[in-house]
C-alpha cells in the first residue's frame, strides 16, 4: 500500500482516468491483468504458484469460463521479458492469442479486471473504482494488518482463493457486474480497504510548495 502522508498533484495516480460504469455497458471484454512472472525464486519473489509461467492460476480460471465468456478474454502482460515465455505458453495451451499491446488506462477499455496479486494493479484499481475480482490463495508476503482486510474481501465476491469459483461467480453473474459492483462501492469493507490501500487525494499538495517548504 501507499505510505505517503502527503499526496502531490502530481502524483502516480494522475494518470488514470476514473473508471465509469455508464460506459462499461458498452464494453465486453474480460481483462486478465497478472503479476510479474518470474524464471528464478528469491527472497523478494518466493516460489509461489502466482509467479510461476505455468502454473498460475489465471489458467484454471480461465479453463472454467463458459465459451462465450472464454471469448472475450483479453491478457495485458506484466511488461517484462519473463511474460514472453508465458504468453508463448498460453498459445501453444490454447491455440489462441488473448494477448493485446499496452494502451493508455486500459482498465476503462473493459468490463471488468481480474488480478492475481495483492500489487500496484490492485491499488490502481481502488483508485480508478473499476470492477475487479482478485484471484490469490498466496499471502506470505502480506503484513497481519493488511492480510486482515484483505480476506474481509472475500464477503463481497471481490477475492477468491479458488480460480474455478472465481469462474463460476463470472459465468453467473456476467450480465449484471455493474449491479453488483455498485453494491460492493457501498459496502463498509471496501471503503475500508481503500482508505488503507491508497494516498488520500482531498489533501493534494504541489509539488513545487513541497520544495519551497523544505528551504
Amino acid at each position: 500500500y501507499w505510505k505517503d502522508k502527503e499526496i502531490f498533484y502530481e502524483n502516480y495516480f494522475s494518470k488514470f482516468n476514473k473508471y465509469s460504469l455508464f460506459n462499461s455497458e458498452k464494453y465486453e471484454e474480460i481483462l486478465i491483468y497478472p503479476t510479474a512472472l518470474q524464471l528464478k525464486t528469491y527472497y523478494k519473489f518466493p516460489p509461489l504458484k502466482k509467479y510461476h509461467l505455468k502454473l498460475n492460476l489465471n489458467y484454471k480460471f480461465y479453463e472454467n469460463l463458459n465459451n462465450n465468456l472464454k471469448n472475450k478474454v483479453k491478457i495485458k502482460p506484466f511488461p517484462n521479458r519473463n511474460s514472453n515465455f508465458f504468453i508463448s505458453n498460453w498459445k501453444k495451451k490454447y491455440k489462441k492469442n488473448h494477448f493485446f499491446n499496452n494502451r493508455k488506462n486500459p482498465f476503462n477499455f473493459f468490463k471488468i479486471i481480474i488480478i492475481d496479486d495483492v500489487s500496484t494493479p490492485l491499488c490502481e484499481l481502488l483508485y480508478v473504482e473499476a470492477p475487479f475480482i482478485l484471484i490469490d490463495n498466496e499471502f506470505l508476503r502480506l503484513n497481519s494488518e493488511t492480510y486482515k482486510k484483505i480476506i474481509k474481501l472475500k464477503k463481497l465476491n471481490v477475492l477468491f482463493q479458488n480460480p474455478t469459483e472465481a469462474a463460476h461467480f463470472l459465468n453467473k453473474n456476467y450480465d449484471n457486474i455493474e449491479k453488483w459492483w455498485v453494491s460492493v462501492k457501498k459496502k463498509k469493507i471496501f471503503k475500508d480497504i481503500k482508505k488503507y490501500m491508497i494516498p488520500d487525494f482531498s489533501k493534494k499538495i504541489k509539488f513545487n510548495d513541497k520544495i519551497k517548504n523544505l528551504k
